[in-house]
């Protein structure tokens, strides 16, 4: 038996609002977009922050860094004391829309004579996304990166 179409398109109408609202309504989805392309210590991201994964060699480390009050991510890219480093670079990579937040890191210095760089953060809420980071040091180029979380 066929509906009148007044009835599908009201059905359909109720459909599209409950799904509005169930976007909406998903917690930290739009609220984590908001914090795009921003600095995790800026923006009080960093207070909540764990890390995921780490990636490692002998000069350095990469970090998956994780709000979970904001559901962000950002890399945090520490150089062990004496590796000579230069040009730090890193980012954190979303696998979902290929958007990346490389570009200019903050640098700061570790309690032992390390070098600590860290990238702006991406939304994290209900995709993957993985951290990486680079650097030349007296014994070459350096390229690692974290699993995706």
């Amino acid at each position: 038996m066929r509906k009148p179409i007044g009835v599908v398109i009201s059905a359909l109408a109720l459909l599209a609002a409950t799904t509005s609202a169930l976007l909406l309504s998903t917690p930290g989805t739009a609220y984590a977009a908001n914090y795009d392309f921003t600095w995790p210590d800026d923006t009080g991201c960093s207070n909540t922050a764990v890390t995921i994964y780490t990636a490692s060699i002998a000069t350095g480390k990469v970090e998956l860094r994780y709000s979970t009050s904001c559901r962000t991510v950002w890399s945090r890219i520490t150089v062990f004391p004496n590796a000579l480093i230069e040009d730090p670079e890193g980012g954190a990579h979303r696998n979902s829309d290929g958007f990346d937040s490389s570009g200019v890191v903050k640098l700061t210095s570790g309690a032992n004579g390390s070098v600590v760089a860290f990238t702006r953060q991406l939304n994290d809420a209900g995709v993957t996304s993985y951290a990486w980071g680079q650097w030349t040091t007296s014994d070459g180029f350096h390229k690692i990166r974290t699993a995706s979380y």
